[in-house]
């Protein structure tokens, strides 16, 4: 998208009038520590951690030509922001896939501009990327895991096709079977195909070398997200 702006759900602030402070911050990840620790002695077992979301802090400035329409403006700007997820393009480069947290009160400049803020919580991730693996793949990205969408077409009718470690039974040749780690569905044709297959856990990807097993090539489609 370019630029120096900030766009919510594709939409540039820009368009309510509004311009974004240089100084908006995005924190690091949230963690909470898992381990375990004996009553006496100075050992420790570290039980891994748990990553949870960035704060994403957005000061701005919002322009009208009246104080009626800067107001008008930023409620419709609330609404977008409150309409659920929402995705965020930063300056940074980034997009962030977010829920509002926190609106700040807004503080008049002039009878026409308000300073306002936005406190968002979200993941920072690139653009969804799509390869074609032939057994493995080498995923962007740094959080541990990440999930994906896996895709494959038998090239012969088999009574049980495996894909990345999900069997699924009675597949015909052609077939578009798709195991989706982003919207947790398992579909052949296009329509809901969960009871055909052993599915588990669904994939994920993890960064760096992954391997996913099937006869056939499976298309890979994941945002490459990070700490």
């Amino acid at each position: 998208m370019g630029g120096i702006t900030l766009y919510i759900n594709h939409i540039p602030l820009s368009q309510f009038g509004g311009k974004l402070r240089a100084n908006y911050t995005v924190s690091g990840s949230a963690v909470t520590a898992d381990y375990y620790k004996p009553r006496d002695g100075n050992a420790f077992i570290s039980l891994g951690s748990r990553i949870g979301l960035k704060t994403i802090t957005l000061p701005f400035d919002l322009y009208g030509s009246s104080p009626r329409e800067t107001k008008r403006n930023l409620s419709a700007l609330d609404a977008l922001c409150l309409s659920g997820k929402v995705e965020l393009y930063l300056p940074d480069g980034f997009y962030y896939t977010s829920i509002l947290q926190s609106i700040g009160v807004p503080q008049q400049i002039t009878p026409s501009i308000l300073s306002c803020s936005y406190v968002f919580l979200g993941i920072q991730h690139d653009k969804m990327v799509k390869a074609v693996s032939n057994g493995s793949l080498q995923a962007q990205g740094t959080l541990p895991k990440m999930d994906c969408i896996l895709s494959a077409s038998p090239s012969a009718d088999a009574e049980k096709y495996v894909v990345a470690g999900i069997t699924f039974t009675n597949v015909h040749q052609g077939d578009q079977i798709v195991i989706d780690g982003i919207t947790k569905r398992i579909l052949i044709n296009g329509g809901p195909a969960a009871q055909r297959c052993d599915i588990i856990d669904f994939p994920y990807l993890v960064p760096g070398d992954n391997t996913i097993s099937c006869i056939d090539p499976v298309t890979v489609q994941y945002y490459p997200s990070y700490v």
